[in-house]
């Protein structure tokens, strides 16, 4: 087991990485006053006022000292926010979101962190938390994302200090990571409809099967990103391999577009349904097909009531519900506590979540940057007035409060829409 201690006070709020506020309610600070919307040239480049931005950031850089850990043997960790230990996804999101608020270094130790748990077979773990390495939530492993983020992780400190010495000592480590993924022969992240397992964590309750739309994204930027550190070490063979890998799910992803709609399906098999996080993700990280992104821009725009709540994005449009979904069922430490699987309209299946609101809102800021601008603006109005919660519904349901990716990734995607000042969809 890790020892861990707090670099400041903070509740115990989960046991194997369950948060205990599930069901929390809070009522929050007193209702903060209306802001002014974003007008003019503001709101022409799909953004917030400035004060609403300082007020973004300063919240961020405070939940970022909240979610601080220090193990005993000195690695500063990042936890999401109402669960106890490193998630690397979630550290990802953070670390990328809020670069001025994690130093290199952290980074460095953290990708460290999680490669000292790496497996003879090149998985990586899902989490490293009080009692060591956790490798997928339910079902056998691997989790569907994890090595993804581990080489998105170790990107982004490649990208702030270009330590080419950190990277030569360990992609091959990430290679073997990336190698434990299972692909289908389209080259998209596969999940076995015969032995199902987690996907994408975030949707860690849902039993999606078949080729999985948010994973392979995550595993084609993944693929990018390892071509690149592949060329600045002079790894030919690594780089072009992973440029195929990439290549290959540029092909196929279509392969889950739904024409009807004009958006993506979460999965090929189970629950073939139309994914409104990995829809508008892959229009953030302009995966090279334009006219499908305008598409996905266009569907977000025309039914933004149906996905969109106090600037927070559902996983599903309104009154859909995925068809498989596991609720932890299956988990050994919860087998005899007889968990529920979560209510309709509350957590995964159907609460609305503030870690897709930037994703969500770069892709209508492409086709209509005031409704971005708005939608931005009534999420901080939500955060002022209550908190930034990992997810919440329209009759009050709120769960974890001081939610890291509920700050760090709208930070991220407003910061893009300031640089840019103009779409880059239709490009």
């Amino acid at each position: 087991m890790i020892g861990i201690r707090h670099s400041i006070l903070w509740p115990i709020t989960s046991v194997f990485g369950f948060s205990l506020l599930a069901g929390a309610w809070a009522a929050g600070p007193a209702p903060a006053p209306p802001l002014a919307r974003p007008t003019g040239a503001i709101a022409a480049a799909g953004v917030v006022t400035d004060e609403q931005y300082g007020w973004l950031t300063e919240k961020a850089r405070q939940i970022t000292a909240s979610v601080r850990l220090k193990y005993e043997d000195g690695t500063v960790v990042y936890t999401p926010g109402g669960y106890v230990g490193l998630w690397p996804r979630d550290c990802y999101y953070l670390v990328h979101g809020v670069p001025q608020f994690v130093p290199a270094e952290d980074i460095r130790n953290i990708v460290r962190l999680v490669l000292r748990y790496q497996r003879p077979d090149g998985m990586v773990p899902k989490n490293v938390g009080l009692r060591g390495a956790g490798y997928v939530c339910w079902g056998p492993p691997p989790e569907a994302d994890s090595a993804q983020f581990v080489v998105l992780l170790t990107h982004e400190y490649y990208r702030r200090t270009s330590d080419r010495a950190f990277v030569k000592e360990n992609l091959l480590r990430l290679k073997r990571a990336m190698d434990s993924m299972p692909r289908s022969e389209l080259g998209l992240v596969w999940i076995n409809p015969e032995a199902p397992h987690t996907p994408y964590g975030f949707t860690d309750n849902v039993v999606k099967t078949g080729n999985e739309l948010f994973c392979s994204l995550l595993y084609w930027e993944a693929s990018r990103r390892m071509a690149e550190m592949a060329k600045a070490v002079d790894e030919k063979a690594t780089e072009e391999d992973f440029l195929a890998r990439a290549a290959l799910i540029e092909k196929n992803l279509a392969s889950l577009w739904d024409e009807n709609s004009g958006m993506y399906m979460a999965a090929s098999e189970a629950c073939r349904q139309i994914d409104v996080w990995g829809s508008a993700y892959m229009v953030y990280i302009r995966f090279p097909d334009a006219p499908k992104r305008r598409r996905v821009c266009r569907y977000l725009v025309e039914h933004y009531a149906q996905v969109v709540y106090a600037g927070q994005v559902r996983h599903l449009p309104l009154g859909q519900y995925w068809e498989n979904w596991q609720g932890w069922r299956n988990w050994p430490e919860w087998k005899d506590r007889h968990v529920k699987p979560f209510a309709k309209d509350t957590y995964q299946n159907g609460a609305y979540w503030g870690t897709a609101s930037g994703w969500v809102a770069y892709a209508i800021a492409q086709v209509d940057p005031v409704l971005a601008s708005k939608m931005l603006g009534d999420m901080i109005d939500y955060y002022r007035r209550f908190d930034a919660y990992e997810c919440v519904n329209r009759t009050g349901y709120r769960k974890c409060p001081r939610y890291a990716a509920s700050v760090a990734n709208p930070l991220s995607a407003i910061r893009r829409l300031r640089e840019e000042g103009k779409g880059e969809a239709d490009h």
